[in-house]
C-alpha cells in the first residue's frame, strides 16, 4: 500500500510539474464586436475570436493553453509597446512573445516596416464600409468630400488614408468612441457626420441584430467601399510554431464552414 501511495504521488507531482510548464498564448483582439466578439451570445455564436481559441486550445498543441482576451486598442498598444516601436525582440520583461494578434493588417499601426518585422496569417477579405448621415455625398475617390467634416473613429486607432492625414492636416475632424454602435450612434445623433463600419460586422448585424439592423437603414451606406484589405493575424517573429498551427486551421476544410456560420462570405481562392 505505501509503495502504491508513493507512486500516485509521484504522478501527480509529475502532472503539476506539467501543468506549471505549460505555456499561456493569449489570443488578443480589439474588436468589441460581431462577428469577432458576440457581447449578447446568440445560441451556438459566441464570437468568432472565441471560437478560434477554443479550437487552437483542442488541437495537439502540447505544453501550451489558449486564452482570449479581448482589450481596447490603446490597452493593446501598450502592451505591446516594445514590439511596436521596435525594440522587441529582445530579451527583458517587456518582450514576452507569448500572443497572437487578430483581425488586423500590416498597415494599422504595428510600427515601421510590420510586414517584414512579424508573422502573418491570412484570415478573410474584408472591408470598411462608409455610413454617413442622409444627404452628404461621400466619395471616397475624391478626398475633398470629405474636407470640414467630422468622422466618428474607433480610440487609438489609425485612421485609413486620406482620412489619416486630413486630420492630421486639420482637414477633417476627429470624435473617438469606443465601440462599433457607439460609433454609428454619433451619426444617428448627428454628433457626427460619418463613421466606417467593417462589412462584416454589417453583415452579421442585418442577420443576427433586429434593431440594430434598423438602425443602419437610418443612415447611409456608401456603395464605394472606403478601403478593401485582407485581415490577418499578426505573430512575434520569434513564434513559427504559432504560426504553423493557426495555419493548419485556416487551411482546412473546417474554416470556411465556421465562417460562414458568422455570416462572413468568402470565394474560392480569397482565402
Amino acid at each position: 500500500m505505501r509503495k502504491e501511495s508513493t507512486i500516485f504521488a509521484a504522478l501527480l507531482l509529475s502532472f503539476a510539474a506539467a501543468a506549471a510548464k505549460a505555456e499561456t498564448v493569449r489570443v488578443l483582439d480589439y474588436h468589441e464586436h460581431p462577428p469577432f466578439n458576440v457581447l449578447q451570445p446568440l445560441p451556438g455564436l459566441t464570437g468568432l475570436t472565441a471560437d478560434i481559441t477554443a479550437r487552437l486550445e483542442s488541437a495537439e498543441t502540447e505544453g501550451k493553453n489558449f486564452e482570449p482576451v479581448v482589450l481596447s486598442r490603446v490597452r493593446l498598444n501598450r502592451d505591446l509597446a516594445g514590439w511596436i516601436d521596435g525594440r522587441c525582440p529582445a530579451e527583458g520583461a517587456t518582450c514576452e512573445d507569448d500572443w497572437i494578434v487578430l483581425w488586423v493588417t500590416p498597415d494599422w499601426g504595428w510600427g515601421e516596416d510590420a510586414q517584414t518585422r512579424f508573422r502573418w496569417v491570412d484570415l478573410f477579405p474584408d472591408a470598411n464600409i462608409l455610413l454617413a448621415k442622409p444627404g452628404i455625398a461621400l466619395d471616397p475617390a475624391r478626398p475633398a468630400s470629405f474636407a470640414g467634416l467630422t468622422i466618428a473613429a474607433t480610440r487609438g486607432h489609425q485612421l485609413p488614408p486620406p482620412l489619416g492625414r486630413m486630420a492630421t492636416e486639420g482637414l477633417l475632424f476627429r470624435q473617438d468612441g469606443e465601440g462599433t454602435h457607439a460609433l454609428l450612434k454619433r451619426v444617428l445623433f448627428e454628433r457626427a457626420d460619418f463613421t466606417y463600419i467593417q462589412r462584416s460586422t454589417i453583415r452579421f448585424v442585418r442577420q443576427h441584430r433586429e434593431v440594430i439592423a434598423a438602425e443602419l437603414d437610418r443612415v447611409q451606406e456608401v456603395a464605394t467601399p472606403l478601403s478593401t484589405y485582407m485581415l490577418k493575424a499578426m505573430i512575434p517573429p520569434t513564434r513559427p510554431d504559432l504560426e504553423a498551427r493557426l495555419k493548419a486551421l485556416t487551411e482546412s476544410p473546417e474554416w470556411p464552414k465556421l465562417l460562414a456560420r458568422y455570416s462572413v462570405e468568402i470565394s474560392p481562392g480569397e482565402n
